[in-house]
């Protein structure tokens, strides 16, 4: 058992984390940045910031399980990602009714929100710090997505969706 502060403490074989919306806002707020332009990034669906969370750190997000509702402790489901990236993040949601994000979305969109591209040397940078202060508080993260890889499925989650829409 690896014991640290009570806020960012981790649990037993070091798979459940105390507080997964706070890893998951701060994950948010790394892989993705403000924008003055008409950007914006799907709430919900394949091309979600949630579905980004789940491929990059799978540790903290609810298993999609169809046909029947399963609750692990230390998870976030999507759902609460949201809820908490619209509270504490102030991430701005909205619906919209173009054709092409409306067929992926559902029509539900996080406005003004765009992914960070690490090739872009402002975005590494700043990912590169969202990071960090995530392995800070988080220890695990480390070790469960390292920053390579993070870029790497930022950088696949950042060119499928701005091919789509």
């Amino acid at each position: 058992e690896i014991r640290l502060d009570a806020q960012t403490r981790m649990i037993g074989s070091g798979t459940e984390v105390d507080n997964p919306r706070d890893l998951a806002a701060l994950f948010a707020t790394a892989v993705t940045a403000h924008s003055d332009e008409e950007h914006c990034i799907p709430r919900r669906g394949l091309l979600s910031l949630f579905q980004l969370l789940r491929v990059a750190i799978p540790q903290i997000a609810q298993p999609e399980q169809k046909g029947f509702q399963l609750r692990l402790k230390g998870r976030i489901t999507e759902c609460e990602f949201c809820k908490v990236l619209e509270r504490d993040c102030l991430f701005k949601k909205a619906r919209t009714r173009k054709r092409d994000i409306l067929r992926m979305t559902g029509g539900s969109v996080f406005e003004f929100r765009r992914f960070r591209d690490p090739a872009q040397p402002q975005d590494r940078a700043a990912l590169e710090q969202g990071y960090h202060l995530m392995c800070l508080r988080y220890p695990a993260v480390e070790t469960w997505c390292p920053l390579a890889r993070l870029c790497e499925e930022l950088s696949r989650a950042r060119s499928t969706w701005t091919r789509n829409p």
